[in-house]
């Protein structure tokens, strides 16, 4: 113990030594007017970034643009934090805060989640991404989904072919809205098109209605599941010939082209005690689509969230069992 107390008064010194060295050097190098750049030190983290697409204040080896200077204590000082740091300079991305679709991390401020503040592995982009452009929205975005039987070639040039990776007024951030964005590669005024549409001319219709953006299990991207007519390319089973003036208008009302070939179902009518309200009101295409579906029995949407958009009853009565017509016995779930 009495050493330990003869010590104390040899650290103290030490301690006031140390600081007042580091009090005169910072003297001296301001009076010389010599000022040491960071990468006089920082020799090893600079050849660390050297690689891929450098940020630019890291080719301007001007690391004050972001960073705060320390003496010869070392420590990591951010002249701001988060966006606000990268807003000091990409001013431009503070106007995607008035548009009505913006990207998580955009909106989050998340710059790092996507971009590297120093230099991007990707040599193939100038955007400092820190992953693979290729692969860097699978970082959230199950890769599953966009992996099957047939890819959209979209995908292979990447997400941001279509999706603008910060922001936009058009829903899920796409580029442009609807057909037109499909327009940019497909020209749908051309005869071969109308070949792959069973001779009709569908340019003025819903692209997405029938076909997926992403991958699909089935050719040319269509959606999972499918109309008979639509699969057999018998669209004249529902619509006017192709050649015709009004192609695409129906034969006869919704109900009765259903009903002419859904049998079983419209004698179901006559002998139900309770009818569903949008089949009895031949209201078909308000739970089915009529052509493709993402859902079983090409339902427009997942049952329980058809049911709670038109009814407000999810699945209190038994959708599975009998989606068109329940007997007033039904038990109540």
């Amino acid at each position: 113990t009495g050493v330990q107390t003869c010590a104390l008064p040899i650290l103290k010194k030490l301690f006031f030594v140390c600081v007042l060295t580091i009090g005169l050097s910072a003297c001296i190098q301001q009076k010389s007017g010599y000022k040491k750049s960071c990468v006089e030190c920082h020799e090893k983290d600079l050849a660390k970034f050297a690689v891929g697409v450098l940020h630019k204040p890291v080719s301007d080896n001007n690391c004050e643009a972001c960073h705060l200077p320390h003496g010869l204590i070392g420590t990591l000082t951010l002249k701001a934090k988060g966006a606000d740091l990268c807003y000091q300079c990409h001013e431009l991305k503070k106007t995607g805060s008035e548009k009505s679709n913006q990207h998580a991390p955009y909106k989050d401020g998340a710059c790092f989640e996507c971009h590297d503040s120093h230099a991007s592995i990707d040599k193939s982009v100038s955007s400092l991404l820190n992953t693979e452009s290729k692969n860097l929205c699978y970082k959230c975005h199950a890769k599953e989904s966009f992996n099957k039987k047939t890819k959209h070639k979209a995908l292979e040039k990447g997400c941001d072919s279509c999706h603008d990776p910060h922001f936009s007024s058009n829903p899920y951030n796409l580029v442009d809205s609807g057909n037109s964005l499909c327009a940019k590669c497909h020209n749908m005024l051309l005869p071969e098109f109308d070949t792959a549409h069973s001779g009709y001319r569908v340019n003025d219709t819903e692209c997405l209605s029938c076909h997926t953006p992403h991958s699909s299990d089935s050719d040319s991207l269509v959606r999972k599941y499918t109309h008979q007519p639509f699969s057999n390319g018998e669209c004249e089973k529902c619509h006017s010939d192709a050649g015709s003036e009004n192609r695409l208008k129906l034969r006869q009302s919704i109900t009765e082209l259903c009903l002419s070939c859904h049998k079983s179902t419209e004698k179901l009518l006559t002998t139900a005690s309770y009818d569903h309200p949008p089949f009895k009101n031949g209201n078909c295409l308000d739970c089915h689509d009529p052509h493709t579906s993402d859902y079983e029995h090409i339902l427009t949407n997942d049952e329980k969230v058809l049911c709670t958009l038109l009814l407000g009853l999810c699945t209190l009565l038994d959708y599975q069992m009998f989606p068109h017509l329940l007997s007033l016995s039904t038990t109540l779930k």
